[in-house]
C-alpha cells in the first residue's frame, strides 16, 4: 500500500512523462492484485474485519482509476482512495 501510494504521490508531485507513468501502472496493477490477495488471506486466517467490503471496493476504484485514467487529478484521487484503505485498516486493527 505504500508503495502504491507513494508512487502516485511521486507521479503527481513531479508530473512526471508519460513514459515513466505508463510504467508505473503496471507496477501499480501488481500492488493493487496483491493488496486484493492480502485482505482475502486475512479475511480467511482470522476473523473477518468490520469494513472488509469496503476496503475491497476501495482498492478496487483505485485499480480503475489507475488502469482508466492517467492524470495528475486522477493520481489525487487515487491516493486519496488509498488513504482511506490505510485509515480503515488501522481503524479495524
Amino acid at each position: 500500500m505504500a508503495l502504491w501510494s507513494g508512487g502516485l504521490a511521486a507521479l503527481a508531485l513531479v508530473a512526471a512523462p508519460a513514459e515513466f507513468v505508463e510504467r508505473f501502472r503496471y507496477i501499480s496493477w501488481a500492488l493493487g492484485g496483491a493488496l486484493l490477495a492480502l485482505l482475502a488471506v486475512r479475511a480467511l486466517l482470522g476473523p473477518r474485519p468490520r469494513r472488509l467490503a469496503i476496503q475491497v471496493w476501495l482498492v478496487i476504484a483505485m485499480l480503475l482509476v489507475s488502469a482508466f485514467i492517467v492524470t495528475n487529478g486522477a493520481i489525487v484521487l487515487t491516493l486519496g482512495a488509498g488513504l482511506a484503505v490505510f485509515w480503515i485498516e488501522t481503524k479495524d486493527g
